[in-house]
């Protein structure tokens, strides 16, 4: 007895996907997009949150960077203030603006940052000098 129920059901099913063949094709995809769409948006979200831990991890896991809004510099009393703070195990001012590197028929857009370079490479431990040397405390920086 149950076996006929079971068969009846089945030939119901199938007789109800005939007659309706358009909404049966558009469930079938809409159910197959569906979890397609979620696994895409999950790994997104993933490979973004992988991609900002990174950046903050190339930084130093205790270096911070303080920049004051436009049309505000921050006074010798802000840094001082900022010192202070027990928190705060060492704070240095430093310079940064964007400039453009030429090299024969070559240009580059680059991050200039007028810092001493020791506190560089102590907060950013992944810094690495791809070509030259660090120059040494007596050479004058300048442009």
């Amino acid at each position: 007895m149950k076996l006929n129920v079971l068969i009846d059901f089945f030939r119901i099913s199938l007789k109800a996907l005939s007659e309706r063949r358009v909404r049966a094709v558009l469930t079938i995809i809409g159910i197959s997009i569906g979890p397609l769409i979620l696994v895409m948006m999950g790994s997104v979200v993933g490979s973004y949150s992988e991609y900002v831990v990174e950046r903050v991890t190339s930084l130093g896991q205790n270096a911070i960077a303080v920049f004051p809004r436009e049309n505000c510099e921050f006074s010798r009393e802000d840094l001082n203030y900022i010192r202070s703070l027990t928190e705060v195990k060492r704070a240095e001012p430093f310079y940064s603006m964007q400039g453009t590197v030429r090299r024969g028929n070559e240009e580059l857009r680059v991050s200039i940052f007028a810092v001493d370079y020791s506190l560089l490479f102590e907060a950013i431990g992944s810094l690495e000098i791809g070509e030259g040397k660090v120059p040494s405390p007596s050479e004058l920086l300048c442009s």
